[in-house]
Order: C-alpha cells, then sequence, then structure tokens
C-alpha cells in the first residue's frame, strides 16, 4: 500500500493495492501478480522462467488500477523521453508498485523493474518491463553468485562497546522469531529450506547488493542514453529485520548506522557522475515498525496484546455455525479484513446478513485489543472527519478486494498468526510516522519542517519539480516548504 501510495499520489479506494494480497472468491492474489504469462512471465539469465510458466503467473502493474508518476513521465515526452526510469528493490512489489504500467509497452524509454528472484537467487524482471535482461544485469548477477553463496556473517559497524550502542534497546530474542542473535555468527543457507535467503535478504550485505546493482544500472543506463534519470531505490533489509527483531534490538539499531554509511557511499558515487546542484534526493518509508508485544507488556504496557487470528476466526465460525447452522463462514484473514466464504454469504436474505454482521462485531469487540470494527458496507457509508482514523480505514478499501469485515486494532496489539517477531499495519504513529527529507544543494534549505503532512503530496511534488503532469488521481497540493521554481 504504501509504495503504491508513494508513486500514485492516491488511496487505496482509488489505486486498488489493499494489501500485499487479499482474496477475491477465496483465491489468493498477490498485489504485482499477473497471469498473462506471455506479456508478464519473469524472466531467467537465458530467457523465460519456465516456473512461471508452471505456476500461469508474471509480474507487473496490472493490478494498480491509476497512473503513477514514472507512468506521467513517460506520456509527458512520449517515444523521445529524456528521462531514464529505473526501479530497483529486494520485493517484486515495491519494484513493480514504483515503476508502473509503462514498461515495455513503452518501448525503450519505458520505466523498468528489477527485483530479487528468491527461488533462482539473481536480480530479475519480467516481460512487463523487458523482452530481455540487459546485458548488464545478467553480468551483475554472473558476477556476484548469489546462487552460489553459502554462508554469511554480519559484523557491527562499530565496536559494540561504541557509544553508538548505548541505546535502551531491549534484549528481546526471547520474543524474535529466530530466538538469538545472528550478528558476529557464520549463518549457512540451506537451499533445503522454503526460503532460503530469507536470512541473507534481512542484513546489510543485502543492501549493499542492491545498491551495488543501482550503481551499476545507473552506469550503464547513463552510458546507453545520457538523459535525465529517476530511480526509485526500496532498501527493504531494514523492513525484513524488523519483523524478526522488533525496533528495540541492535540488529534493528545497527541496521540503520550501515544503511547511512551505505547512502553516504551511494551520494559519493552519484556526486562523482553528476553536478550535486543537479541531483534531487528524496528519502522516506512506506510505513514503520510495531514493536514486539511482549516485549511492551514487559516494560509494563498493560494494554499490549498478541491476537491469534486461527483462534478468533474459529471461535467466530462456531458461533455462526451453532446460531445460523453455516460451516466456515469466514474462510480467509488479510490484516485489517476478515474474509466470508461470498457464496455462502450471498445466498442469505439481507435481514440474516445484517445479523450475522452484527454478531461478527459483537464478538470481535468483546476482545481486548481490539478497537472498532465495520462492515464493509458500514464503512462505506459511514462519515468521518478528515483524519480520523476511521477515515484511513474508509481509504485503504476498495470493492471486491477489501474484507467483509475491517477492524482496528488497539495501541501495542495486532492480530497475526506470527507466535514471535512483530509487523506493521497498524494505525497508530510508531507505525504511521515514517521520515521524509528532500535534499538538494542550491534548492532546498536546510530546514526541519514540523508539521503533519501526507505521503500522498511526494509524487504530487515532484511532479512539480520535474515538470511533468502528476499522476491522474493525485490531489494533494505540494509539500510545504517546497522551492517549486
Amino acid at each position: 500500500i504504501g509504495h503504491t501510495a508513494i508513486s500514485t499520489g492516491a488511496y487505496a479506494k482509488d489505486h486498488g493495492i489493499v494489501n500485499n494480497e487479499w482474496f477475491s472468491l477465496g483465491v489468493k492474489i498477490k498485489a504485482d501478480d499477473d497471469d498473462n504469462s506471455e506479456s508478464a512471465v519473469i524472466l531467467k539469465k537465458d530467457g523465460i522462467s519456465t516456473y512461471a510458466l508452471k505456476e500461469k503467473v508474471g509480474k507487473s502493474a496490472k493490478n494498480i488500477m491509476v497512473d503513477n508518476l514514472s507512468d506521467q513521465i513517460v506520456l509527458a515526452n512520449g517515444p523521445k523521453s529524456k528521462y531514464n526510469l529505473l526501479s530497483i528493490s529486494l520485493k517484486s512489489r515495491a519494484a513493480v508498485s514504483l515503476a508502473g504500467h509503462m514498461g515495455s509497452s513503452a518501448g525503450a524509454f519505458g520505466s523498468k523493474a528489477i527485483w530479487f528472484d528468491e527461488k533462482a537467487a539473481f536480480f530479475t524482471s519480467s516481460k512487463a518491463y523487458y523482452d530481455k535482461l540487459p546485458d548488464w544485469l545478467v553480468k551483475f548477477n554472473n558476477d556476484q553468485k548469489f546462487d552460489q553463496i553459502k554462508s554469511f556473517k554480519w559484523n557491527l559497524y562499530f565496536d559494540k562497546a561504541a557509544e553508538q550502542y548505548k541505546f535502551p534497546q531491549v534484549n528481546n530474542y526471547k520474543y524474535s522469531t529466530i530466538g538469538h542473535s545472528i550478528i558476529g555468527k557464520s549463518i549457512g543457507i540451506d537451499k533445503n529450506t522454503k526460503d532460503p535467503y530469507a536470512l541473507y535478504l534481512s542484513t546489510p550485505m543485502a543492501n549493499k547488493a542492491l545498491i551495488n546493482l543501482a550503481q551499476v544500472a545507473l552506469e550503464n543506463t547513463i552510458k546507453e542514453n545520457n538523459n535525465k534519470t529517476l530511480l526509485w531505490l526500496s532498501l527493504s533489509s531494514l523492513d525484513k529485520i524488523g519483523h524478526l527483531y522488533g525496533p528495540q534490538a541492535i540488529e534493528y539499531l545497527d541496521m540503520i548506522y550501515q544503511m547511512d554509511h551505505q547512502l553516504k557511499e551511494f551520494m559519493d558515487f552519484i556526486y562523482s557522475k553528476f553536478n550535486k546542484n543537479d541531483v534531487l534526493f528524496v528519502l522516506t518509508a512506506d510505513h514503520g515498525m510495531q514493536p514486539i508485544y511482549e516485549v511492551t507488556k514487559d516494560q509494563g504496557m498493560p494494554m499490549a496484546k498478541r491476537l491469534h487470528e486461527k483462534e478468533i476466526i474459529q471461535q467466530i465460525n462456531s458461533l455462526i455455525s451453532k446460531k445460523y447452522s453455516i460451516d466456515k463462514l469466514v474462510s480467509k484473514f488479510k490484516a485489517p479484513f476478515l474474509y466470508f466464504d461470498i457464496k455462502k454469504f450471498e445466498k442469505l436474505d439481507d435481514q440474516t446478513q445484517e445479523k450475522i454482521y452484527k454478531d461478527v462485531k459483537k464478538h470481535l469487540l468483546s476482545i481486548h485489543g481490539i478497537g472498532r470494527v465495520w462492515s464493509e458496507k458500514e464503512l462505506h457509508n459511514k462519515i468521518f472527519q478528515a483524519g480520523d482514523v476511521g477515515w484511513y480505514f474508509k481509504n485503504q478499501t476498495f470493492p471486491g478486494r477489501s474484507g467483509q469485515i475491517i477492524y482496528e486494532v488497539r495501541p501495542y496489539s495486532f492480530m497475526d498468526n506470527l507466535p514471535t517477531g512483530t509487523t506493521h499495519l497498524s494505525p497508530q504513529n510508531y507505525d504511521r510516522q515514517v521520515p521524509l527529507i528532500f535534499y538538494q544543494p542550491g534548492r532546498f534549505d536546510k530546514k526541519a519542517i514540523f508539521e503533519n503532512v501526507s505521503m500522498l503530496s511526494v509524487p504530487v511534488s515532484l511532479s512539480y519539480i520535474l515538470g511533468v503532469p502528476r499522476p491522474s488521481m493525485a490531489t494533494l497540493n505540494p509539500l510545504p516548504g517546497l522551492s517549486l521554481k
């Protein structure tokens, strides 16, 4: 949702990306899935990826229902575009949502998305963006030999006794996903596991590999076509390590120090290629990270609660079965949505449907850790003040993709199946508040603006700076304090 908002300037009610994945008639759909395997098939080193053809799924922006900033640049400049458009990430959905729709269809000057393929262990793309992988990307993969990595080691950026680590972080390994620290240890990659590269992608080494790729991409793109460049670079490892250890751990803190150093090196590289006054850097994030619930509870916060999705779904289905003789009405869950078996539900008369809604809501509201609850219809018809949490929930639903029940969690609580670790997708400030920095010497004064702004203003501001039309569904004004001359 966050990546799509950053690029489109729109809420999910317009762009349609309500989650990383959602359910339609009980079928899971990933945000960047494209079932047209001919035009969007995932590429491999020597051509078309066989597993993608077998699974009949490719990757593209097909599920995004609006255009984004990259699309507008292509539309504004046509086949003689004076832009290079690149989107690079460890995650396909991040790369795709920032690159947009106009890849291969717009020819050589269309936007290009590149991501790390965890199954094949190399950076790849799909036919929606490239007819074949460019030679420089093939060479980068061959040089890096990700598929031959047998082990890795994460060393702290500073000495462990350094002042930088004298931060009141909590030793939360008891509640972390792994149960112990991985820093300073040799970690092997087991190709027989489901996600052999999961831990590697959660380390500063993965971020470094991504930045190295960005440098290679820029060098080769500039060599081929010395035009203006818009680069989206999504550094996903902080998110991944946050899920495992939470934000109150030395792993999370060190990742930020390492990213800071890596970004400086990247900026120095950029400045070696371009005049400083010609380069705009924008730094932000798609979401924050919730503290681990048990850690917060141990610190004395009584409202912290880990809610177990399977247990709650069983309770609701048992209640509905006893009262209405309908088995397994709640079929799927994806925070903050509960999905009904829609075929069963639509056979019921309106009165019975309303009774079920009320019973499900009543049960959810009785659970410690859950705040407000709405049916999809109720949320759609409800009037909220702009900025109210309910207003955000309403703006983040999309017909046919959202669930039939939408719920709000209370602070320091979350519903999932995770027995350990943490996640995000909450409406609280620790999740919603993210950094936002615009930096360009000679254009912007060095100052901090302490004013609540919306991420949806970012692509609008960039469209003004770049001199192209704003994305078509973006409605907000440019950010306050920016010099747009």
